[in-house]
This record gives C-alpha cells, structure tokens and sequence, in this order.
C-alpha cells in the first residue's frame, strides 16, 4: 500500500527537516494519510516518566500489564474495537523518517496484522478530524503550536494525546465554517474538558463530531455517548474494561504496549467496525466469531528491529486459527514463540525491518532525469494555479496526469516547503489523476517527482508559479469583454446545482480556471496548461458544481507569469 499525501492546507504538507515521518496507511481503495508527525517529550497514552523513557516498558517476564491506552477502553459495551499509533517513536541517530508499511510481498500474519489493520483503522478514523477542521495536529507547521504525540481510535470516538494550545483550537473550531468542515460553540464542561457542539454544518457533512479538550488530550466524536463514556473511562471517573473484564486485562497484559497497536474484541458491530473496510482488502487474519484478538508491533530504530506480539482468547478455538497460528504465524521472524493452551494463545516474534522494508529511511534511492522521463510520458501531465480565494493565506498548484504513465506515483514539492505524493495503491498513475500542492502567493516554485515501484525517485520537471497579479489592462487583452455564456443547471439529485461555463471567444490566456467559492480547490474546473503551445480557445467549455442557495464562481485566467480574475458569476 503506497501512501498518498491529500493535505487540506499547508500546515498538513509542511516539508520534514530533523522532525520523523511517520506514515499511517488508511486503507481504502482511494486515498491515504500520511503525515510529517514528530514526537516530543510530552507524555502520551502508554506514559512516560520525567525522563521522558516509557513507563510500561517490558519487563523480564513479558509485556506490561496495563498500558496507558487500556485507560481509555470504556466497559459499558460488551464489544472493543481499539487501534492505537504512538507517534513518540525513538530517534535513532540522525535518522529521521520511520515508516511502519510492510512491504506487499510480506506475508506473515504476525506482523502485517498489527501494522496494516492497526495503522490503517487508524489513519481512517482520523479523517474525522478533518470535520472539525483539526487534521493540522497531526502534522503542524511551526506556525501551528498544538501537535500529536499518539492516537487512539477506540469504538469510534478518538483520543488524541499531545501538547495543545486550547486558545489556538478554540479559535480554529468557532471561526466561520470551511467547505468541508462545521463551526463548534463551546457549550459545557465534560470530565473536565472543554466541550464543542457543531452549529453550523455544511452541507454533504454528515455526523459532524462533538469535541473535548484540554491542553494534554483531545477526544472527538460522532456519537456523543460513546465519547462521553470513553472521555469518563479516561478520567477516571468510571472503570475501564482492562479493570471490569478479565478477558480484556489478559489480552492487553499479554499485548501490552507497541507503537501500533489492534484489538476487536467482543460481538463487534460490522455495520460500522468492519476490518475488510479498514484495509480496503481481505485482512492479513480474521478472527472467527468468538474469538477476542489483541495485536502490537513495536519498532527500535537503534537495532532496526521490530517485535511483535498476539494474543487471542476464546469460548471454543477455530482448528483454522490453530492452523493458521502454528503454521504463518512468525515465518520471517526471529525468537518465534506461539503458545496454545485451552481457549488461549499467545504468539511473538522479532523481525529485522530490512526483511519486511519496515523502519528508517532517510533518502530514497534517485533515479536519473531519463529514467524518471522514462515512466511519465513528455506530453502527460498538465499545469495550473489557482490563486486564493479572498483571506485564504495560500493558492493551489495542480498537476494533472493526462496520459497513461508507468508511474507509481507522482510527487510534487514546492519551494515554499509544501509537498504532496499520489499514487494508486496498485498499478501505475492513471490518466484522471491530479496532484495538489499548496502554494505561497507572494512567489514560489515547484518541482515535479516520478516515482517507480521500488520507491526510487528522480525529477522530471521544475515550474516557476504564475503567482504574479494580472492587472485589468492585462486581463481586457488577454480575455476580451463577453467571452463567456453561463447555463445553471439545478440540482436534480443531491444538494448542488451545476453551472456550464462556454468559452465563446479566443483568448490569449494559457489556462482558465473556474472555481466556486463555497468548494474551492476540489470542486475547480479549468482548460489549458501553462507550458501549452496554444491558448484557451472559443469553443471550450468548464462546468463545476454550485450550491443553489447562493455561490459564486470566480473564473481565473493565467497569462505568461501573472494570474487573476477576469470574471464572476454571482449565483443562480
């Protein structure tokens, strides 16, 4: 699985210098998340001491028997479905990129299971923070205080640990509503956090979270009484499962702490808890009905090795999961343990991470300007910015692929520090495809990347960004008065009308750019590509969605090295 950078702004693509990368697969058959994610010395779930070394360490005898995250696992349910990263990784030397994603080739259970469900459920949860607009605490810039140390999903409701400033989130929730994000009132204590109540939603969000928090911890989700029940659990106001229920306290005794850890424990709702769903395949194990699994891998970038551990209880063992157990369980690794006795078993191994490419990298390997050329056709990609909307502090580089291409991804940086990578989680870079990076509109470049199937990487273009203002005079030459008809189209079904936008005259503009206000970025239409022979021409059409009950579409026009508006059209 290759992981895919979709920042929704600049702070979620700020370019890593000493800080550790650490990279979470979500899973799905469209997208990743993959953040520039840095440990401090702050405590997070599993505790540390003031020394900032881990209070649950393993002991000679085996793993710690309660590790922080087991604080938070609410008892009310007679079901846990728990993932859990820890962001804190150990620096190794001058290393400074650590990536748990096991290799496709990998094919040992023991290990993929804890990596690729734990890691995946939780980079697909988090996205529920980008409802609330607070995916930036995942992966700040040094312009945003509050950062992530570990994550937690547990039924659902997420536990972020780390060091956040309170005044800067309060301002982030209640300010005026994003596209894809809702506007939070602080209503009321909860547990001793700070609770936010969605107040204004847009439309196509569904189950905006509820919010609570405080300078350590920020729990956020869509169900409020599970959030209340974990929020309780991780107060100490109410027991905790690892303390009500024994076969909980067991699987997490014999787990204990790791840097991604999964558990599914209980008659887990498939509705919504599916494991299917969070890897976007068939999982690496299943546990057959009845079965209550507890999953951890923990990585050491001072001997590039990584432990793993498993423990599985249940009222009547599956003879596939013996099978499965006794015979995949530990085959790459190293001190492979698997003891079965009645309805228990417990498994562990120790892996080298060059075997299971798992674990620092600080340079991928370069490929020469022909090789890279060689996977992405000359005439396959196209060029545009979109400048920003109104107070937006920063515009939009696309690049477009046009042309089939044996890429297996394609990345794009920016001068400014932002960057972006996508590519398919099988196969090659697809026409259809399109790559975003935020950009600095007081001047920036960007530089374009192809990347090959064993992560080589090698430059194929440099573009200097037509960030310059188009003046009027300019914009009159370039587009004459009347280019353009306008048809509303409203919506037939779902929230958002469509306007088609004719080009009825020639243009000396290298690239038009139609964009809605309500949906920026994402929603844009455009024609021409700045390094095109010719200009946009009568006779090219643009259509984007609108919200009927008022949007504007700004249309922009690119002209040598500036970029401006030339028209507006002021809803249906």
């Amino acid at each position: 699985m290759r992981p895919q950078l979709v920042p929704t702004d600049n702070r979620n693509s700020a370019q890593p210098s000493n800080r550790r990368r650490f990279l979470l697969g979500i899973g799905t058959a469209t997208a990743m998340l993959a953040g520039c994610l840095s440990g401090d010395d702050n405590d997070d779930l599993n505790g540390t001491d003031e020394n900032g070394a881990e209070e649950n360490d393993d002991t000679e005898d085996g793993p710690a028997d309660e590790p922080g995250y087991a604080n938070w696992l609410p008892a009310e349910n007679d079901w846990l479905y728990v993932a859990y990263v820890n962001f804190d990784v150990p620096e190794a030397g001058e290393q400074d990129e650590i990536s748990l994603d096991p290799a496709e080739d990998v094919d040992d259970p023991l290990v993929t299971f804890p990596l690729e469900v734990g890691s995946s459920t939780v980079g697909l949860f988090s996205l529920g923070l980008a409802a609330a607009d607070l995916l930036p605490v995942l992966d700040p810039d040094e312009e945003f205080e509050s950062e992530a140390s570990s994550l937690l999903v547990v039924n659902g409701t997420i536990v972020v640990e780390g060091t956040f400033d309170t005044d800067e989130l309060h301002d982030r929730l209640t300010r005026e509503a994003e596209p894809f994000a809702a506007t939070y009132e602080q209503t009321s204590a909860l547990h001793g956090y700070d609770r936010y109540e969605p107040v204004e939603v847009p439309d196509g969000l569904e189950d905006a979270p509820v919010v609570a928090l405080d300078e350590d911890t920020m729990v956020v989700g869509s169900d409020a009484d599970r959030l209340e029940q974990v929020a309780a659990t991780g107060a100490g106001d109410r027991q905790s499962a690892a303390e009500a229920d024994d076969t909980v306290a067991w699987l997490v005794e014999q787990t204990g702490d790791g840097d991604v850890v999964f558990g599914h424990i209980g008659p887990v709702p498939e509705t919504e808890f599916d494991l299917a769903d969070s890897v976007g395949d068939e999982p690496p194990f299943h546990p057959a009905e009845s079965e209550d699994v507890m999953a951890a891998a923990t990585f050491d970038p001072e001997t590039d090795q990584l432990d793993a551990r498993f423990a599985l209880t249940a009222d009547d063992l599956a003879e596939v999961t013996r099978e499965t157990v006794e015979n995949e369980f530990g085959m790459m690794g190293s001190d492979v343990s698997v003891d079965i006795e009645d309805d228990r078993l417990t498994s562990s191994a120790t892996y080298d991470a060059a075997d299971i490419s798992v674990g620092t990298d600080n340079e991928r390997q370069d490929l020469s300007r022909e090789e890279a050329e060689a996977l992405v056709p000359e005439d396959a990609l196209e060029f545009r910015y979109e400048p920003p909307l109104d107070d937006e502090p920063f515009g939009e580089f696309w690049v477009e692929i046009v042309e089939e291409t044996a890429a297996a991804a394609i990345r794009v940086e920016a001068d400014s520090g932002g960057y972006n990578e996508v590519g398919p989680q099988e196969g090659t870079v697809n026409p259809g495809t399109g790559v975003p990076v935020q950009i600095d509109p007081d001047g920036d470049g960007v530089t374009v990347f192809a990347v090959d199937e064993t992560d080589a990487i090698g430059e194929l273009t440099s573009k200097q960004v037509p960030t310059g203002d188009l003046t009027s005079e300019e914009v009159a030459q370039a587009v004459p008065e009347d280019s353009f008809s306008f048809a509303y189209e409203p919506p037939e079904v779902g929230d958002l009308g469509s306007l088609h936008i004719e080009v009825v005259a020639d243009t000396d503009a290298d690239v038009l750019v139609a964009q809605p206000r309500e949906a920026p970025g994402s929603f844009s239409d455009s024609a021409g590509s700045l390094d095109a022979n010719e200009p946009v021409a009568a006779g090219t059409t643009l259509q984007v969605p609108v919200d009927p009950d008022g949007d504007d579409v700004v249309v922009f026009a690119t002209v040598g090295e500036a970029t401006g508006e030339v028209t507006r059209w002021e809803g249906p």
